[in-house]
C-alpha cells in the first residue's frame, strides 16, 4: 500500500511539474523532459522512495509556488498568495518541517513583484488559518491544545540532525551538485534570450533551489528532503539538457545520471 501512493504521489508531481513547464514556456519545446528529470533525482535516492509526509510538503510546495506565479498577472494578488500559504500551512500540519518553507514563499512574492500591504496580510493569516482550524477543533474535541502545541514546537533537536548517509548517497549529493551548478550556468547563458517574466520565473527556481538546501543543510540532510527538492531542481535539469546544443553531450550527461540511478538502486 505504501508502494501505491509512493508511486501515486510520485506521477502527480512529475505530471503536475511537466504542466508547470509547458503552462509557462520555461522551456524551447513542448516536452516532458521535466516530469522525467523528477522521476530521476527522486529515484537517486531510494530511501526517498518510502511514503513519508514529505511528499505533501512537495506537492504543497509546487501548487502555492504556482498560485504565487499566477498571482503576477492578476489585479487582486492577495487571493493568491493567500491560497498559497494556506497549502503551505495545511502541509505543516502533516510534516512540521514544511513550515521552515514558509518564509520562502516571502521570498517568492516579493520576486514575483506582487509584494504589496493587502498580500502581505494575506499570506500571513493563509497560514495561520489551518493551524487555527486545527486547534479549534482539538480545543471542541476536549484535547489539551497546549500539550499538542508543544509538540509542534521548534526545538533545537531539529537542527543539524543528520542522519547517518551510505557512502553512495553522498557521491549522489556531489554529482547532482555539479549537474545543479551547470544548470545555474546554462541559465545565465541564456538568461537574457528569455522574455521578461520567464527570467523572474527561473530566478524564483534558482532561488528556491539555493534556499531549499540551506535549509536542508540546517536541519540535516535526510532522505525525506529529496522531493521536496527535486521540485525546482527537476526543471533546472531540463533546462540544462534543452539547451545543449550537442547530441553527444546531452547523451553522455543522460548516461550519468541514468548510471547514478541505476548505482544506487543495487548499492542503496
Amino acid at each position: 500500500m505504501a508502494s501505491f501512493i509512493v508511486m501515486f504521489f510520485g506521477l502527480v508531481m512529475a505530471f503536475a511539474i511537466a504542466r508547470f513547464s509547458l503552462r509557462h514556456n520555461l522551456l524551447n519545446k513542448q516536452t516532458a523532459l521535466p516530469a522525467f528529470m523528477f522521476v530521476l533525482c527522486v529515484a537517486a535516492f531510494p530511501q526517498s522512495q518510502t511514503f513519508t509526509p514529505s511528499w505533501i510538503a512537495a506537492l504543497a510546495l509546487l501548487v502555492s509556488s504556482s498560485l504565487i506565479y499566477e498571482s503576477h498577472s492578476k489585479r487582486k494578488p492577495a487571493i493568491y498568495c493567500f491560497l498559497a500559504a494556506f497549502w503551505m500551512a495545511a502541509a505543516s500540519l502533516f510534516y512540521y518541517k514544511a513550515i521552515f518553507i514558509y518564509p520562502l514563499l516571502f521570498i517568492i512574492i516579493i520576486t514575483v513583484r506582487s509584494f504589496n500591504f493587502k498580500s502581505l496580510l494575506a499570506t500571513i493569516l493563509g497560514f495561520l488559518l489551518p493551524w487555527y482550524l486545527y486547534f479549534g477543533l482539538l480545543y471542541v474535541q476536549g484535547a489539551d491544545v497546549m500539550e499538542v502545541a508543544e509538540s509542534f514546537a521548534i526545538k533545537k533537536e531539529m537542527f543539524l540532525n543528520y542522519a547517518k548517509l551510505p557512502l553512495q548517497a553522498w557521491i549522489n549529493f556531489v554529482l547532482l551538485g555539479l549537474f545543479v551548478l551547470m544548470a545555474f550556468i546554462s541559465i545565465a547563458q541564456h538568461y537574457n534570450t528569455k522574455k521578461i517574466f520567464i527570467r523572474v520565473l527561473y530566478k524564483v527556481l534558482v532561488i528556491t533551489t539555493v534556499y531549499l538546501t540551506v535549509v536542508a543543510s540546517i536541519i540535516g540532510y535526510s532522505f525525506e528532503s529529496i522531493p521536496i527538492i527535486a521540485v525546482p531542481v527537476s526543471i533546472l535539469f531540463a533546462h540544462l539538457f534543452d539547451n545543449i546544443k550537442s547530441v553527444r553531450w546531452q547523451n553522455i550527461l543522460m548516461l550519468i545520471l541514468m548510471g547514478v540511478v541505476i548505482v544506487s538502486q543495487i548499492l542503496m
